[in-house]
C-alpha cells in the first residue's frame, strides 16, 4: 500500500480535511454575521448569509460522501453517525446564536474517521480481505429474481452481454430455454475458459482492450469490479462507472440495462449517467445474508436517446438514502421489463487475447473443416506408394528430411532417425608469386555443405551411415 492508495480511504483523508476546513470556516461566518447585523443590518448581511448556507450544504455533502466510503471499508457505526450527523447539520438553524454544539460534533467526527496507523491498518485489512475473494458472482437465487422480471421477444433471437462475465454462469441462466445467443468478456483466463462452457462466444482479455459492435445487444448484464485503487502520482476513475459509461453503446435502443453494484457507490455522478441514458429506472436491493455480504442493489432501466436527464438525479437517489425503503429483489415484478427484438446482428466481437478454445470450437462446426478433414476426403489422408520404384538419391532426400523417422519391424526390428548435417570446408591455397620480393598472397575457400546423417538403433547397438 506504500505506492497506492486505496480509493475510498484517499476519498475520507479528502473528507476529513474538508469538514475541519469548512467547519472553521463556518465559525468565522457566524462572528461575521453578528457583526454586520449590529451595524449594517440584515440587507448588507445577506451575502454572508448566503454563505453560511453553502457551507452547511458543503458539511452535508462531505459527510454524505464520507459515509459511502465508511461503508466500504466495513465501519458501519461510523456510517450511520454520519447519516445522522447529515440531519442535524441540516435542520440546525443559522441564526442559532452559538454554532459550537454542531461543528464539535463535526469536528470530533472528522478525528474518528480512520486515517491514523491503527484504524488505516484494520480498514486496509478489511479491504485485502475482499480482495482475495477476487471477484462477486451474483447468486442463482437472485439470477432467478432479476430472470423472471424480463420478457423475451417470440420471432426473433436476440443478444445478450455481460461484459464481466466471470465464469459465465449468469448469464447461462438468463438465457436458459430462451431464444436468444450469449455474448460474454472476462479478464481472468481460467474464467474465461470455464465461460466457453456456458457462453456461445467469449471475448478473453480486458473489456477496455475489446472490440464489440455497437447498438447490437438487447440486454446488457453489468456486474462490474468496483475496487479501484488510485495511485500516489494520480486519480484513477472509479471501475463501476467506467464500465457503466463505456458499455452503454453496446446496448440497443429499449434494450434493458440490469445494473449490479453495492448501493453506497450509486453515488450523483452514476445517478446522472443512468438518469441521461434510461428511462423505467427502478432499484431493488439484495436479500438476507447475500445484501449483508456486499451491500449489493440491482439498478434496471430501458435504454433511450441520450438527453439531458441531470435534474432528475436527485429524486432519483433519494429513492436510495434510506437503505429500509430499498424493496427487496423478491419484490421485482415478473414480466416487468419487455426486451426489444433484435435489428442488427453482432457483427464484431473480439477480446484482445486470442480465444483458442472458441477457435476450436468454432472449427469443429465449420462445414469447410468438414469437408477438408472428414469422409469426403479419406482417400487423400491414406498412405500412398510410389508408381516406381524410388531412386538411392531419392530415398536419401526422405530420410534427411525426418518423413521415415521412427521404428520399422520386421526380421530386424529397429529405430531410425535421419537428419541433414551442415558442414563447412575451409580451403587455403597461396597465389604464384612473379615478383619473389613480393608478400606472399594467400586465398581462404569456405565451402558449406549439408551431408546426410542416418542413426539407425538396433538390438546390438547404434549404426551411423552417411
Amino acid at each position: 500500500m506504500e505506492l497506492e492508495t486505496h480509493y475510498s480511504l484517499r476519498c475520507l483523508l479528502n473528507a476529513q480535511s474538508g469538514l475541519r476546513s469548512t467547519a472553521a470556516e463556518l465559525a468565522k461566518l457566524r462572528r461575521r454575521l453578528d457583526k454586520m447585523l449590529r451595524e449594517k443590518g440584515m440587507e448588507t448581511a445577506r451575502p454572508v448569509h448566503d454563505s453560511i448556507v453553502r457551507g452547511k450544504e458543503k458539511l452535508c455533502s462531505l459527510l454524505n460522501g464520507s459515509r459511502l466510503s465508511l461503508l466500504e471499508i466495513g465501519q458501519e457505526e461510523l456510517a450511520s453517525a454520519s447519516q445522522k450527523l447529515v440531519c442535524s447539520v441540516r435542520h440546525f438553524p443559522i441564526m442559532a446564536p452559538d454554532y459550537t454544539p454542531m461543528l464539535t460534533s463535526v469536528l470530533k467526527f472528522a478525528d474518528l474517521l480512520p486515517i491514523k496507523d491503527d484504524s488505516l491498518s484494520a480498514a486496509l485489512g478489511h479491504l485485502a480481505n475482499l480482495a482475495k475473494i477476487g471477484y462477486y458472482p451474483t447468486d442463482p437465487a437472485h439470477v432467478a429474481y432479476l430472470s423472471q422480471a424480463l420478457v423475451f421477444p417470440e420471432n426473433s433471437k436476440i443478444n445478450l452481454l455481460d461484459p464481466c462475465c466471470g465464469e459465465g454462469l449468469a448469464l447461462e441462466r438468463i438465457a436458459q430455454g430462451r431464444n436468444c445467443h450469449t455474448f460474454g468478456v472476462e479478464l481472468d483466463d481460467s474464467r474465461a475458459r470455464q465461460a466457453c462452457e456456458h457462453l456461445e462466444r467469449v471475448a478473453m482479455g480486458s473489456y477496455f482492450y475489446s472490440r464489440i459492435s455497437h447498438n447490437a445487444f438487447q440486454l446488457l448484464y453489468l456486474n462490474p469490479p468496483y475496487l479501484s485503487t488510485i495511485g500516489a502520482n494520480g486519480t484513477r476513475t472509479r471501475e463501476e462507472r467506467r464500465f457503466l459509461i463505456e458499455t452503454i453503446p453496446h446496448l440497443a435502443e429499449h434494450g434493458v440495462l440490469i445494473y449490479i453494484i453495492p448501493y453506497y457507490r450509486l453515488t450523483p455522478d452514476i445517478a446522472r449517467v443512468l438518469c441521461d441514458n434510461f428511462e423505467k429506472l427502478s432499484v431493488y436491493r439484495f436479500c438476507g445474508k447475500e445484501f449483508t455480504k456486499f451491500h449489493q442493489i440491482a439498478v434496471l432501466g430501458c435504454r433511450i436517446p441520450r438527453k439531458a436527464g441531470s435534474r432528475l438525479a436527485p429524486a432519483f437517489l433519494s429513492r436510495v438514502e434510506i437503505l429500509e425503503q430499498i424493496p427487496t429483489l423478491d419484490e421485482l415484478p415478473p414480466e416487468s421489463y419487455a426486451l426489444p427484438p433484435a435489428t442488427a446482428k453482432v457483427q464484431i466481437f473480439y477480446g484482445s487475447v486470442f480465444n483458442e478454445v472458441e477457435l476450436a470450437r468454432q472449427l469443429e462446426s465449420s462445414a469447410l473443416c468438414k469437408k477438408l478433414y472428414r469422409e469426403e476426403n479419406v482417400l487423400d489422408r491414406m498412405d500412398k506408394q510410389p508408381l516406381l520404384p524410388l531412386k538411392v538419391g531419392q530415398v536419401g532426400l526422405i530420410a534427411g528430411s525426418g518423413m521415415v523417422n521412427g521404428y520399422a519391424g520386421g526380421e530386424a526390428p529397429h529405430v531410425i532417425k535421419g537428419y541433414m548435417q551442415p558442414e563447412e570446408t575451409i580451403t587455403v591455397t597461396s597465389a604464384p608469386q612473379q615478383d619473389p620480393n613480393a608478400s606472399q598472397m594467400m586465398y581462404q575457400h569456405n565451402k558449406k555443405s549439408n551431408h546426410l546423417r542416418i542413426n539407425i538403433l538396433t538390438p546390438h547397438g547404434i549404426k551411423s551411415l552417411s
